[in-house]
């Protein structure tokens, strides 16, 4: 058991506040990500691609979290019809500070206790993820140490 009760191991299912979320699993309505005029297609190499649902989402939490390296922007800035300014850090811890409640899922597993340390940071208090890493026992505890709610549900949806 963490410091806050919670064995975050054997817990069941927390449930997820997806309306709070948005699809990016931040409020996107609160940042004014909704309004990010993205590209309908982008070129790449010698080859031009559809800005799918999964583009936008990524570029909508690389707005967010604007800690992009040069190469990183310059991938970034070509989603977009206007490449939007960024969210200044008064912005950002705000909008953080307001945060809480928030479920982290995986489809595999959560392989590393960074996953959770930087969770921790953005609000997060419930993890689903199918288990199954060598790294479990230290993720649980991270989760503990945080006092997180984590769930195995033993169903890993993604194989590689």
């Amino acid at each position: 058991m963490g410091s806050s009760g919670i064995n975050a191991e054997y817990m069941g299912s927390s449930g997820i506040n997806a309306e709070y979320m948005g699809s990016s699993g931040i409020n996107a309505e609160y940042m004014g990500v909704r309004g990010l005029k993205f590209k309908a297609e982008f070129e790449d190499g010698d080859k031009t691609r559809r800005v799918t649902r999964s583009i936008r989402t990524n570029a909508r939490i690389g707005y967010i979290e604007g800690d992009m390296t040069d190469v990183e922007y310059k991938c970034w800035a070509r989603y977009f019809e206007e490449v939007p300014e960024p969210l200044t850090a008064e912005e950002k811890k705000e909008f953080l500070a307001g945060v809480t409640g928030i479920t982290l899922y995986s489809d595999a597993f959560f392989p590393f206790r960074d996953n959770i340390d930087q969770a921790s940071k953005l609000g997060v208090r419930y993890i689903l993820q199918a288990g199954g890493s060598r790294g479990d026992a230290e993720v649980t505890q991270a989760c503990n140490d945080y006092g997180m709610v984590m769930c195995h549900n033993g169903i890993r949806v993604f194989h590689h």
